[in-house]
């Protein structure tokens, strides 16, 4: 099974899906509706279908090559980090997840930082949290390159970021945020 979401990766609208081998088809079917779904909306279908129309077109492979490409771009600045680790070291998609304990944070307080400066992220789950803790910092690649960002630019963003986790201080939250702007 493979699960995602429409709003992210295929730039449709907010959603999600869930793709399956045909054997577990009623399963799926079953544990989603009517439990935690209700009925479809024509026009949310409307839109998914064509979002995946769309994500098998020539333009849309080369987005998603451009994508991991600056994922790859920010996991090698992340890399060069003492006090950031990436999880998995390297990437092969979209999302980076960030461990950012050494700088005595939490992953909501490095998103507020982030926050404050123009970048958003997200919590992730770190291997073997407990329960729902959730202290990794998750990091997408989509939202940048749909701005036309190259690897390049992603090296930067990367570098800004491990700037705000390890100094803390006002004056580099200052810079970074007068960057921020001026890049976006």
């Amino acid at each position: 099974m493979v699960t995602s979401t429409t709003h992210k990766t295929l730039c449709g609208l907010r959603g999600g899906l869930i793709l399956a081998k045909g054997q577990y088809a009623d399963k799926l079917d079953n544990s989603a509706l009517p439990l935690s779904q209700s009925g479809t909306l024509e026009h949310v279908v409307a839109a998914k279908a064509i979002a995946f129309r769309e994500a098998m077109t020539p333009g849309f492979k080369d987005y998603i090559k451009r994508v991991i490409l600056n994922a790859q771009s920010m996991t090698k600045t992340f890399n060069q980090s003492r006090k950031i680790r990436v999880v998995s070291n390297s990437i092969e998609n979209h999302e980076i997840i960030l461990d950012i304990q050494k700088n005595n944070l939490t992953s909501e307080q490095g998103a507020d930082l982030l926050y404050s400066i123009g970048i958003a992220t997200n919590k992730g789950l770190l291997p073997n949290e407990k329960e729902n803790v959730m202290e990794g910092l998750r990091i997408g690649t989509p939202t940048i390159t749909s701005h036309n960002f190259n690897e390049k630019d992603a090296e930067r963003i990367a570098q800004i970021i491990v700037a705000i986790l390890e100094k803390q201080d006002t004056e580099t939250l200052r810079l970074a945020k007068k960057e921020v702007q001026s890049i976006t």
